[in-house]
């Protein structure tokens, strides 16, 4: 079994600012906890300040930025690296 997961998300504009992310991660990653996952890893797209926010507020610690890793409009972009470990 994995023991370390990435996770992704997208909401459609009406769901936006009303916390839906928030909650569905919180959700996703006790699961993921309670399936015995060690650790739950995101990227964001640099500039993507709502996203940040989102994994910010669900307890995630910013690790740095990646280069080139995500796929955006047609071109490669930076992201940054957050995660969450069971422990904490």
């Amino acid at each position: 079994m994995r023991d370390v997961i990435e996770l992704g998300y997208w909401l459609f504009v009406p769901a936006r600012g009303r916390g839906v992310a928030t909650r569905a991660v919180e959700s996703m990653v006790a699961h993921a906890f309670a399936g015995g996952v060690y650790r739950v890893e995101a990227h964001v797209r640099v500039g993507n300040a709502a996203s940040e926010r989102v994994l910010e507020r669900a307890g995630f610690t910013r690790e740095g930025v990646r280069r080139g890793v995500l796929r955006h409009e047609g071109r490669r972009v930076d992201a940054t690296l957050f995660s969450k470990l069971v422990d904490e």
